[in-house]
């Protein structure tokens, strides 16, 4: 399953532990996860005598079952997401009218009115040419956190969400709903994580009487891995968007410094010359020489207090300098890897 490879290669040990657990493998072990994804549409016959499939028949399974003709003119990754959508469309359009006032109810009890749900609701009935790449980032975040809340794993969701603060209502509660209801409607009967397996479970059975495939966790399966393949280049951007950010947070540090530096490097200029004023008073008035050389004594101490002082803030540009140094490389770095990923992911047949 070449087309998992890589996108498989950037998931971290929490990401990875979902697909774990749906497939029984061993802890982060990505070469048994895609073996098991090859087989798990197989007879049990076809586990002992057949190769793994690859992952475009992998597909082409899941959308025969579910009577959906797909296309892989432009490549399985496009075919990945059609078919993503496609079901998300299809287990909407399956929920009866009393369920879907039901759900109307329940958004308008958190707040809503009846223009701003047909606005969401619109999002969950768009079909697979009209689905924008915001509806389809919703459908994707809502589709991991249903599933690995459901396993029990605690996915960084919030990290997924932080795309802009202008989306951040509708992918708040709100959108999480509409996105993740048909996800949500397959486990709403389970009691805990043991109910969850025993749903796994029962495809597993089947294929132990040498009769199908299991269908119901290869759905799931490829749930997570399509709506992740989506998720991953907006992770690399938000690190990437964090990063910038410390560096904008110490460049304007610096420029404050800077400014405080300047200030007190003026004061000194000042002082310097007060007391060349005072010292040529000195000259002039020998009656006030004492009380001169007494303030010039309390001039200098401020001085040198305020040059330590200056010592410590060119220390603290040091420091900032290298976290700068540090955030540009790391920014760099991940830039690289996104590019990296989008080419290898794009290209990939």
């Amino acid at each position: 399953m070449k087309n998992i490879t890589y996108l498989l290669e950037n998931f971290d040990t929490k990401e990875l532990s979902v697909l774990d657990k749906l497939l029984n493998t061993k802890e982060n072990n990505i070469q048994q996860i895609e073996y098991q994804l090859g087989k798990i549409l197989l007879p049990i016959g076809g586990w002992f005598l057949q190769e793994p499939l690859s992952y475009s028949k992998f597909l082409n399974k899941i959308a025969s079952h579910n009577n959906i003709t797909l296309s892989f003119e432009n490549g399985p990754i496009e075919a990945e997401q059609n078919l993503f959508i496609t079901l998300f469309k299809k287990e909407f359009d399956k929920m009866s009218e009393s369920e879907k006032e039901e759900y109307f109810k329940k958004l308008q009890a958190d707040g809503l009115d009846k223009s701003q749900i047909s606005s969401l609701t619109a999002i969950a009935t768009l079909g697979v040419a009209q689905a924008s790449g915001f509806g389809i980032y919703l459908l994707a975040s809502s589709t991991i956190a249903t599933i690995s809340s459901v396993l029990g794993i605690a996915l960084p969701f919030a990290l997924y969400t932080t795309v802009s603060s202008a989306i951040s209502f509708i992918i708040g509660p709100v959108g999480f709903l509409v996105m993740g209801f048909a996800v949500y409607k397959s486990f709403k009967d389970v009691k805990n994580i043991d109910d969850v397996f025993d749903k796994f479970s029962l495809a597993y059975k089947t294929i132990k009487k040498g009769l199908f495939g299991d269908y119901e966790t290869a759905t799931i399966c490829f749930k997570y891995i399509a709506a992740m393949r989506t998720i991953i280049p907006i992770k690399f951007e938000n690190e990437i968007e964090l990063e910038k950010n410390k560096v904008s947070v110490n460049l304007i540090q610096n420029e404050k410094t800077t400014l405080e530096i300047n200030k007190n490097i003026q004061q000194i200029n000042s002082s310097k010359e007060e007391i060349t004023v005072h010292n040529n008073q000195i000259q002039e008035l020998q009656t006030e020489i004492s009380n001169l050389k007494n303030k010039n004594y309390n001039i200098q101490s401020n001085i040198k207090q305020i040059e330590e002082y200056n010592i410590n803030l060119r220390k603290d540009i040091n420091i900032n300098d290298n976290a700068i140094n540090d955030s540009r490389t790391f920014i760099q770095k991940t830039s690289e890897k996104l590019e990296e990923f989008l080419i290898k992911t794009k290209n990939q047949e």
